[in-house]
């Protein structure tokens, strides 16, 4: 990230918390703390209770604000609860108290694998990586420093250091304002999202997020239920081709009936080196039509698309949820077109004392093949003809972690113990995938074809008394193009200085 744009972060991170200071007096609210993508543990925690219809919340748009959390949880349904669901009730509270102390500590991650993440847990860009943070916040500013230094990057764009994970926030009437770079998800998808995950290097930018997921309290608006935004405009950093395009995004969620939620997203790449960057060429961007007969004509690279997720009643007292995603890679009569596809189920089940999470899902980053019922159209996906870096941020992929034109089908158990004491969730994966099969030089998450075979496991627990926080992870993938099988493994410490 250019220097310029960090000392601009730093300081309006500074501004925050100083203007946070003067108004909280003469303007109550609730803290404008985020939660950001890449919490696995909280994120199942989460999706537990409202699978069981204990909490009524969405876990499809992250970066998440603690409010809402706070919101759910204070008008939670105890009549529904039993003893797994009290005992993740108080992991849930106790993640958002960690979230909102003031704190400041380190953070030192190995990543011994060159594949990235495979889900949505956080996982280092890099093969050592080590950070320091600091963060504050009370009920009107929050914000969050986190300096970082990457040795061995998973590609030559990145920067050796960054401010990943960094922002700052304002309660504004209700409404979360955030300058910062910090890790997005959007969509219903458990392993994959294929409009923004949080699979490559954060885009630095400014975000509108609601600060309350309430319904509307007027008769004509209150049947859509509890619904939520998020705006965003940042920029991508090292691309060669057009040197840092904007980035603009939009999405929007309700849950009209119980159990349903639905969504609608959008992103857009427009402007950059030699193009309209100016208020004539955002509004050309957000509001023209892409299908232009030239290249230097094209006001845009636009992906679009919409998702569903519904819970079904218990059965045999274990909810079931389905799910699904599709992006649209273009535009036909002002709608998505040439869709990539998403597919889920999961169960939440309670095993004595245990809670198991399980999910079947699967994934097709090429346009129009829909799992092999068409014969798609290879090469579209996350590609562009004006923006020929594609669709990646230091040629990683923003949206599903395989990149354009792959397939992927995975089996994942999620399993939390709720009686022991180091607070333990382990997961497990079983992943078969075939990524990038054109060899695209924009892609380097996977460089080359290939076929995957791998399983994937981890444990993340809380160290009692110190506070650490510890995640420790292992992979076997095996390469179908070499015959080779690739031993990974993983281990991340957070560790909060102030507490010693």
């Amino acid at each position: 990230m250019p220097s310029k744009i960090r000392l601009s972060q730093t300081l309006l991170m500074t501004f925050a918390l100083l203007a946070g200071t003067i108004v909280q007096a003469a303007y109550p609210g609730s803290s404008p703390v985020l939660l950001q993508a890449g919490d696995a543990a909280l994120r199942a925690d989460l999706e537990w209770l409202a699978n069981r219809g204990v909490l009524d919340i969405s876990t499809s748009t992250w970066p998440l604000p603690a409010s809402i959390v706070v919101e759910a949880v204070a008008r939670r349904n105890i009549r529904l609860a039993s003893p797994q669901d009290y005992a993740t009730l108080e992991r849930v509270v106790r993640a958002v108290e960690a979230a909102t102390q003031n704190s400041w500590g380190t953070e030192l991650d190995v990543n011994t694998s060159k594949i990235r993440a495979t889900g949505f847990e956080n996982t280092p860009l890099a093969r050592e990586a080590a950070s320091v943070y600091g963060q504050g916040s009370n009920d009107v500013a929050a914000a969050h420093l986190e300096v970082r230094g990457l040795n061995s990057s998973l590609t030559d764009r990145q920067s050796r250091t960054d401010l990943q994970g960094s922002y700052a926030a304002l309660n504004v009437a209700g409404q979360i304002l955030y300058v910062g770079q910090l890790d997005h998800w959007w969509g219903p998808g458990w392993s994959d999202s294929l409009i923004w995950s949080n699979h490559a290097s954060a885009i630095a930018g400014v975000g509108l997020r609601n600060g309350s997921d309430a319904p509307f309290q007027t008769r004509w608006l209150s049947w859509i239920g509890p619904w939520g935004y998020e705006l965003f405009l940042g920029q991508i950093q090292h691309d060669e081709v057009i040197a840092h395009p904007q980035v603009t995004g939009m999405r929007v969620y309700a849950r009209p009936l119980r159990g349903l939620e639905l969504g609608a997203s959008r992103m857009i790449m427009w402007g950059g080196a030699g193009r309209a960057n100016d208020a004539r060429g955002f509004w050309k961007a957000v509001s023209g039509n892409s299908n232009t007969a030239t290249a230097q004509d094209d006001p845009s690279d636009e992906l679009a698309g919409f998702d569903l997720r519904y819970t079904l009643p218990f059965i045999g007292g274990n909810p079931v949820t389905l799910y699904g995603q599709a992006i649209g890679e273009d535009e036909a009569g002002h709608l998505p077109s040439k869709y990539m596809v998403l597919a889920g189920i999961g169960m939440a089940q309670s095993l004595g004392s245990h809670r198991l999470q399980w999910h079947l899902e699967a994934t097709d980053s090429e346009t129009d093949r829909f799992f092999g019922r068409k014969a798609g159209q290879s090469g579209l996906a996350y590609n562009h003809w004006t923006y020929r870096d594609g669709y990646y941020q230091d040629q990683l992929p923003i949206g599903s972690w395989m990149g354009g034109d792959g397939k992927s089908v995975s089996a994942n158990l999620t399993w939390t113990p709720t009686e022991w004491r180091y607070q333990q969730q382990y997961t497990f994966r079983y992943l078969h995938a075939q990524v990038n099969p054109g060899d695209q030089a924009i892609n380097q998450a996977f460089p080359r074809a290939d076929t995957l075979n791998g399983l994937i496991g981890g444990v993340n627990w809380m160290v009692p008394r110190t506070h650490i926080q510890a995640n420790v992870g292992a992979s076997v993938i095996r390469k179908q193009s070499n015959g080779a099988t690739q031993f990974g493994g993983l281990l991340q410490l957070r560790i909060p200085l102030d507490k010693y």
